[in-house]
């Protein structure tokens, strides 16, 4: 037996560039040259889809064990027209999981042989967070470098490695990529081409964590990505909230194009385009609208500077005030103004220096509605939601068991101010990557408090129900609450019609004991009164009820109120129900009429706009949000 050599089985993977012209349908032939021993030449040839550009080509050979992979050689038969070939990378991976890692970013010309050395490889994983401003998602080449305290990886193409090779507004992108071992990551840098249609891409942040690491380093950007620049982000960046309050008064909101400085004892920051960064119509009349900013520490913020071009007569703007909240440290500046930028009142009041101001029952649910993505949930938390509403779609596999989804299906998009309602209905999200993500706004987000997960039931037959339900619960306890009962954010699971209460069945059979205190249930289809008598026969004692419209079908509101105001004197006489909600009001008028009824939460499409109707002088001795020491299975 001593003279038997050892086997070994490799894959080889190749990744062709994106230049232009980058594949080739050449024959391809390398060598392998490894501590041990050495390849003889082996072709992979040119199948159909194969080394075309941006391409990632698997290819697997067992051969005699090389050791270490060291050296790579090479080369194409020049076959057919235009056979030059742009070779990003090679990859080699043993069956014993060792890897070695090969850059060339070079053009492969026919018949001449290029070799490589190998360098330590290392597997990373991105999440890549696309903005939820209307338009941020692209089908632009987008390309990454990334530098480390060793060395750098050149710019490669991301969108290779993406299942539909684009990035979607609002979507998370995760992605592993193998590359060489560069050290401790210092600094990324983005860039995207010139040649798609929607070339503009608005980031968020990556994250990213290499093999063997727990915690994910963020990158904020917060910006558009536009063809012809670099941008770069790095581990010295902070991430700030800024909102800006228009007074609502008559005329008070500006078509005008606002910038801002902002001044800080370590840094000042460039000119700032405020239109750029904002989802909405920016700064209409009593409105709060608010962007992120990335950028170096600015430490204590003292002053701003802020300005607008006032291009046509009578585009003043009355601004009350701005915000400035260092999100690492959560300390919060205010700038009041309470004044006009306006020409007509002051030829030199269209830019101004602000200084800064030194900065409490009923509990009440702002429920952002609809945030069928970890980057909407997050969007709904900065803005100040302690509540999230998302739709929960089963799937019944061939196997039996079910898939779930969050997602709710494409509905028209007739919102006033563009809250891109249709782009955020499509959005799409596996349950436990989301639950998992939610978990970490559970930590990041103290005032967060409550979820409601509307269950789309209409496809799970009435015997599968319970099966439903059950599932449904092993994935909110693996994904989500764990083994930690202490102070976690409350659940509503809340199904359309009671004749799928047996869902409610599965899952309180799954859910462990000293859990059932966060979990309740809800009918959003049914009359309160047929919603109190069914909960009342059950065991369970968290019930919710829910009752209204879509926000863009056009019924009146005064069906409702009396509706409202009869369910909120049973609710505090008879106790089965503990709490009432109406879905969905996107009118502040409507907002105000009623809460005059004493409900307990209101399902909106943009949660400033309720909380600027609590703030009204009418409501803010009435309610405050509610947080996790609020029980929302009791009557107040």
């Amino acid at each position: 037996l001593r003279g038997l050599r050892k086997h070994m089985k490799y894959k080889i993977t190749i990744k062709t560039g994106t230049k232009s012209g980058a594949g080739t349908d050449a024959d391809i032939t390398l060598m392998l040259l490894g501590s041990k021993n050495q390849t003889n030449a082996i072709t992979l040839g040119s199948k159909f889809s194969q080394f075309e550009k941006g391409s990632i080509d698997n290819f697997y050979i067992e051969t005699d064990d090389l050791g270490d992979v060291e050296k790579i050689t090479i080369w194409h038969n020049n076959k057919k027209m235009g056979a030059d070939w742009f070779l990003d990378e090679i990859i080699i991976e043993s069956e014993e999981n060792k890897k070695w890692y090969f850059p060339f970013y070079k053009w492969i010309l026919g018949n001449i042989k290029e070799s490589a050395n190998s360098k330590k490889a290392k597997k990373y994983y991105f999440e890549i967070v696309t903005g939820t401003l209307p338009g941020s998602g692209t089908n632009e080449e987008i390309e990454l470098s990334i530098i480390g305290s060793e060395n750098y990886i050149n710019f490669f193409n991301l969108n290779s490695y993406l299942a539909e090779k684009e990035f979607k507004t609002g979507h998370t992108d995760n992605i592993s990529i193998t590359l060489e071992d560069i050290g401790r990551i210092e600094e990324l840098k983005i860039q995207s081409s010139k040649k798609a249609f929607n070339s503009n891409w608005f980031l968020n942040k990556i994250k990213i964590k290499s093999e063997g690491d727990e915690d994910y380093l963020v990158f904020p950007f917060h910006c558009w990505i536009k063809p012809g620049t670099i941008y770069s982000s790095n581990k010295k960046l902070r991430e700030y909230t800024i909102k800006f309050h228009t007074g609502d008064v008559a005329g008070g909101g500006t078509d005008a194009n606002v910038q801002m400085i902002i001044y800080g004892s370590k840094k000042t920051s460039e000119p700032i385009k405020l239109n750029e960064l904002i989802a909405r119509n920016a700064f209409e009349a009593g409105n709060i609208d608010f962007i992120k900013l990335a950028h170096q520490n600015l430490g204590e913020i003292e002053k701003i500077k802020i300005w607008h071009d006032e291009a046509w007569l009578g585009d003043g703007w009355f601004l009350n005030k701005i915000t400035i909240q260092n999100d690492d440290t959560g300390i919060e500046a205010e700038f009041p103004y309470y004044s006009w930028l306006d020409k007509s009142a002051d030829p030199k009041s269209t830019e101004i220096i602000l200084t800064r101001m030194p900065v409490q029952p009923r509990p009440f649910y702002a429920i952002a509605h609809m945030v069928n993505t970890p980057a909407y949930v997050e969007e709904a938390l900065d803005l100040g939601s302690n509540a999230v509403e998302f739709d929960i779609t089963p799937k019944l596999n061939k196997d039996g068991n079910f898939n779930f989804d969050v997602f709710h299906g494409f509905r028209p998009d007739f919102d006033p101010d563009k809250i891109n309602l249709m782009e955020r209905s499509l959005a799409r999200t596996e349950l436990s990557l989301f639950l998992k993500n939610l978990k970490i706004f559970e930590d990041r987000f103290e005032d967060f408090t409550l979820v409601i997960y509307d269950c789309k039931l209409g496809d799970v037959k009435k015997g599968k129900l319970e099966l439903c339900g059950m599932q449904m619960a092993e994935q909110i306890m693996n994904n989500f609450y764990g083994n930690n009962s202490n102070n976690r954010i409350f659940t509503i699971l809340s199904v359309g019609k009671k004749q799928s209460a047996s869902f409610f069945d599965g899952v309180m059979k799954i859910i462990p004991k000293e859990f059932k205190q966060y979990i309740g249930f809800d009918f959003s289809e049914e009359s309160f009164a047929t919603t109190e008598r069914i909960f009342e026969k059950r065991t369970e004692a968290n019930f919710w009820w829910g009752s209204g419209i879509a926000s863009q079908v056009p019924k009146t509101l005064k069906h409702f109120v009396p509706q409202f105001l009869i369910a909120a004197k049973k609710r505090a006489k008879r106790g089965v129900i503990k709490k009432i909600y109406y879905w969905t009001l996107d009118d502040p008028n409507s907002m105000a009429r009623i809460l005059v009824t004493k409900l307990d939460g209101i399902i909106v499409n943009d949660p400033l706009k309720l909380l600027r109707v609590l703030k009204k002088e009418e409501f803010k001795y009435s309610y405050r949000l509610a947080n996790r020491n609020d029980n929302p299975f009791t009557v107040i």
